[in-house]
């Protein structure tokens, strides 16, 4: 999921209502979704706050990852490669 926004309030309103959404989406499919791996990353070219916004979906507060990985990428929250960059170095020797 994916959401721009221009300060964290209005990012975590957009983030939980669809989340939400999405969740009533899969209950009605009669499919659950595992909120308990399911993570938030804030991408920003900008620095990002020290402490991150909480981002609940009902009663589970969903966990935040600076450096998710997706399909095999490691991500960073500045939108860079350097930590896959890194990571694949470090494989390498």
């Amino acid at each position: 999921m994916w959401t721009t926004g221009s300060d964290f309030a209005e990012l975590k309103s957009r983030i939980c209502e669809d989340m939400e959404n999405v969740q009533a989406w899969c209950e009605k499919l009669k499919m659950r979704l595992s909120l308990q791996i399911t993570e938030v990353t804030i991408f920003s070219p900008r620095p990002v706050a020290a402490t991150y916004p909480v981002f609940q979906v009902g009663d589970v507060a969903l966990s935040y990852n600076k450096v998710p990985k997706l399909l095999g990428i490691t991500l960073y929250e500045k939108l860079t490669f350097r930590r896959h960059i890194e990571k694949m170095e470090n494989k390498r020797m």
